[in-house]
């Protein structure tokens, strides 16, 4: 029910005159510009990428899209029309959609790839509105496959993971319904990932008994999990802190204060973890030879 709410509302936001209004230009200025061979969805896109900056975010997005199926579209005009595909993806639209514009049924062909192109993207549409019901599941997918391919590579060695994320009992309890997507622009945190597109960094916390799971089944060993304040410690940044001259605070303050960050729980200490994972190694690690977390994976 709520994603037919959601889907409602887009739609009434998608559909307003303003938006379509940016909508039909972009599709008008990807097509024009989509006709030049060579020139595919993506060029397209970075050419006429900075006429969006002074709009509102959803009319950005909105005419970025429009310009990207309009593009794709424009591809396929010259495979019909003289047989040079604007781009790669048009290729195929040469060998019937030429022959049939020779035929004297260029129409008709230009109509069969608009009416493709148009059902395609519906169709991937409707497959990440599906897939975005479960936002948490896009952001385990990256970590999950580099630890997988980090096992097929590793024949004897440690790989050693240091991030900000939970275990899979936190990471997916009930105050993280709308999970863990957060947006940095210039030191300001935000939850908004429309705001400036391509200029912001979008990130997500790492559910690391997701890791350690994959990890295990790509036939590693958990090797420890920690937070970043207790391995830190366990590494000896206590003595390292200790050797530095107290007397000189021009020397001191600033090594103190980059040691708090790292280990105080309210800065990087406790949401930043340690998790270890590799083959053929039997002693314990020094990171975790205290506070092990290894139970709460």
């Amino acid at each position: 029910m709520e994603l037919f709410h959601n889907l409602v509302f887009g739609f009434g936001v998608a559909l307003s005159l303003e938006n379509l209004a940016y909508c039909f230009a972009g599709v008008a200025l990807g097509t024009l510009i989509g006709v030049l061979p060579g020139v595919g969805p993506l060029v397209t896109i970075a050419m006429l990428f900075p006429i969006t900056f002074h709009l509102p975010a959803v009319a950005a997005i909105i005419m970025l899209a429009g310009i990207f199926y309009g593009a794709q579209y424009g591809g396929s005009t010259t495979s019909i029309l003289v047989n040079l595909p604007g781009e790669t993806a048009s290729a195929v639209t040469c060998i019937d959609g030429y022959q049939m514009a020779r035929q004297g049924r260029a129409g008709p062909a230009l109509a069969t790839a608009a009416l493709a192109w148009a059902a395609s993207g519906n169709v991937w549409v409707a497959v990440a509105v599906l897939v975005a019901t479960c936002p948490c599941a896009l952001a385990l997918a990256a970590p999950v496959v580099l630890t997988r391919a980090s096992a097929r590579l590793l024949a004897r060695g440690a790989v050693l993971v240091i991030d900000y994320g939970f275990p899979e009992r936190e990471y997916f309890h009930p105050q993280r319904s709308m999970g863990t997507l957060a947006c940095h622009y210039r030191h300001r945190a935000h939850g908004d990932p429309f705001f400036l597109p391509g200029l912001q960094d979008i990130t997500a916390h790492v559910d690391f008994s997701a890791l350690a799971r994959a990890a295990t089944e790509a036939g590693l060993d958990v090797l420890g999990y920690t937070s970043q304040a207790q391995f830190l410690v366990n590494c000896g940044i206590t003595e390292v802190l200790a050797q530095a001259n107290v007397e000189n605070a021009l020397v001191y303050a600033p090594i103190a204060a980059q040691a708090q960050k790292l280990l105080s729980p309210a800065e990087m200490g406790e949401l930043f973890k340690a998790l270890a994972v590799g083959r053929g190694i039997s002693a314990p690690l020094l990171g975790f030879s205290r506070g092990d977390r290894s139970h709460a994976l």
